[in-house]
């Protein structure tokens, strides 16, 4: 059952909420409502809530406060918020900070909550079900590290002393002396046709934070198990950990060669995605024959495994297939670029010329990948802050802020990807911008008259669909309410500073029926319009 909280200071929409809907005939259980958000933040505490249904100003703590601090504290709870005519600067923040649904307090239909609550309930069920599955997959390993937590190996001294000696191998001051103390292991390093490894396991730390727990130790035996199981299908290949998210293969027998590498990577991809949802980057070295060698092929490994943001993750590199040289980045230039057409402020030419901005492929260059990754973050800088200037920071910038996702395990064709909708984030939000514009002027030119959404719509050449969509995002209302709103705005002038009839008032802001508008005013002020006006 969803469990829904309901937020409003005023005692009669708490009963309206109450009795509106039979909350348990559609599955649903109303758990309590709150007078304030301190209120209802208390009980988000204290109780399981998947909805809260809040108003947005209220004593002691608004709805924006609750909808901040409870996103912070109970991620997974999604809201719906109500407001008022007069509100809709307060719904657009509340947007911003992820509400799903916006409903005006004075048309509220329950058919029309139900079904976003519907919605919200498909959401809702669908990330329960991937959590389920990750977590699943995480409780089948600790089961079996519960009745023997490290597997195949005897203890945790003998592993720790084993990857210690193997370490030795690689980088250590005689690699000969430690593959003799390696072999007293059962283990024999052959110091021969010896190849490098290494693995670096992308969304790491995202997942043994959310997935693991934090239970670093566990996940890297449980890693170390899966490695295990593959490397003993082969001759004289043997995982370690170097770090928490890169683990190290030592490769050394006559058997071994860059096609068998790929395969064992082929096995461990599959295996990694299948038990840990992860994704992996694998660089192998060059071959060597003398362990004093093998600290330099250990670092060729890892520059080839690096070098996949180069040729894109979840992929293998041999060390052979890094490249140094290339076509130079000119950083400057390119940032010169997107100033130049950002200063433009011209939607069609940013989308035309977008492309320009982008990295080539050509730069395969391994030295300036630290300088392409900095690029990335220089244009997220200026987008950022070019909408900073034009006080349009926060809208529709869904694609552009989603680089604090991808910074970290990006490599170039997905930055490219994001560059490229960024830009054109930035152009929609330009033109929606220029559009609004000239549809608000619009309205406030001819709501005197009976005008509809289409004939809006057709003065921008917009269909009405995509420009009701537009208007809804920019504004934070309904094209109909806010027409209301202009309405109701120019009428309250008119009662307090003319001596014109109601009906003459109702006539001049777009209503030919004297009760309809005298119903829609005393909805939207509060008062009749014979009332208010008495007041002057």
């Amino acid at each position: 059952m969803m469990r829904i909280l309901v937020v409003d200071d005023e005692p009669m929409m708490r009963d309206v909420y109450q009795e509106l809907i039979d909350w348990q005939e559609y599955g649903f259980t109303l758990v309590g409502a709150a007078d304030d958000g301190k209120t209802a933040l208390e009980m988000l505490q204290n109780t399981s809530v998947d909805i809260v249904i809040t108003d947005l100003k209220m004593p002691i703590m608004s709805g924006l406060e609750l909808i901040k601090k409870a996103s912070e504290q109970f991620p997974q709870v999604k809201f719906i918020v109500m407001s008022g005519y007069d509100d809709f600067h307060l719904v657009r923040e509340a947007y911003q900070l992820g509400v799903k649904e916006y409903f005006l307090k004075m048309e509220m239909d329950a058919d029309v909550l139900l079904q976003s609550i519907f919605k919200i309930q498909k959401e809702i069920e669908a990330e329960n079900e991937k959590i389920a599955q990750e977590i699943n997959n995480v409780e089948l390993f600790k089961k079996m590290y519960q009745n023997n937590f490290y597997s195949n190996l005897t203890s945790k001294e003998q592993w720790n002393n084993r990857e210690g000696i193997i370490k030795n191998i690689i980088w250590g001051a005689d690699g000969k002396e430690a593959a003799k103390q390696l072999s007293q292991t059962g283990r024999v390093v052959c110091e021969d046709n010896m190849y490098i490894m290494s693995l670096t396991l992308l969304d790491y730390y995202k997942i043994e934070e959310s997935i693991w727990n934090g239970e670093r130790e566990m996940l890297k035996y449980a890693i170390l198990n899966v490695l295990e199981e593959t490397c003993d299908n082969y001759d004289a290949m043997y995982p370690f950990c170097n770090l928490p998210n890169q683990f190290v293969i030592l490769c050394a027998g006559i058997n071994h060669s860059a096609s068998v590498c790929k395969k064992v990577f082929e096995q461990i991809q599959n295996a990694f995605l299948l038990c840990f949802g992860m994704k992996v980057d694998c660089g192998v070295s060059g071959p060597v024959s003398s362990f004093g060698e093998l600290k330099r092929i250990h670092q060729e490994a890892k520059m080839a495994s690096s070098y996949s943001f180069i040729t894109g993750h979840d992929q293998l590199v041999i060390f052979h297939d890094v490249l140094f040289e290339g076509e130079e980045l000119n950083i400057t230039k390119k940032i010169g670029e997107i100033k130049r057409l950002l200063s433009k402020a011209e939607p069609d030419r940013l989308r035309e010329e977008a492309h320009t901005l982008r990295v080539s492929p050509k730069i395969k260059n391994y030295e300036q990948i630290e300088q392409i990754k900095k690029l990335f973050y220089l244009y997220y800088i200026e987008m950022m802050s070019f909408l900073e200037e034009k006080e349009m920071k926060g809208e529709f910038t869904e694609h552009i802020i989603r680089y604090n996702e991808i910074k970290d395990e990006a490599d170039l064709q997905a930055f490219n990807s994001w560059l490229l909708k960024s830009v054109n984030e930035v152009a929609d939000i330009l033109m929606s911008n220029s559009d609004i514009s000239k549809a608000e002027q619009y309205i406030k030119n001819n709501y005197g008259k009976q005008l509809s959404l289409n004939e809006v719509a057709e003065y921008l050449e917009m269909s009405p669909w995509h420009f009701s969509k537009v208007f809804y995002k920019k504004v934070g209302i309904h094209f109909s309410q806010y027409l209301m709103q202009v309405r109701m705005e120019e009428a309250v002038q008119l009662l307090k500073n003319t001596n014109l009839k109601i009906y003459e008032v109702a006539m001049r802001v777009g209503y030919n029926n004297t009760d309809q508008f005298s119903r829609m005013f005393k909805k939207t002020i509060g008062k009749s319009p014979k009332e208010f006006k008495k007041q002057f």
